[in-house]
């Protein structure tokens, strides 16, 4: 296996679990205490050059508008999710 197959499959690993869909289960407080987390549809994505093309310009969308940090373009901080939410509290 090349370096170029290995960075391929790599790729191809971190696009999976991003296109991922995680369940959670319980109460609020559940973060708390404890909670019941599953992934699904972890079908693997092959590294085709297309698609690579696709999710290289889908992350940095993400990344631009803040997905990843929950800044919006303004500098706003959205407090809609709960988890922000929560450490905004402890600021």
């Amino acid at each position: 296996m090349t370096s170029r197959d290995t960075l391929s499959d790599d790729y191809s690993k971190a696009m999976t679990l991003r296109d991922c869909v995680l369940f959670v289960k319980g109460s609020i407080d559940a973060f708390e205490k404890t909670a019941d987390i599953r992934l699904a549809d972890l079908d693997f994505k092959h590294a085709h050059p297309d698609k690579v093309a696709k999710w290289t310009s889908t992350e940095k969308t993400l990344v631009d508008q803040g997905w990843y940090t929950n800044v919006e373009i303004d500098g706003r901080i959205d407090s809609t999710c709960l988890l922000t939410r929560r450490s905004l509290s402890t600021i």
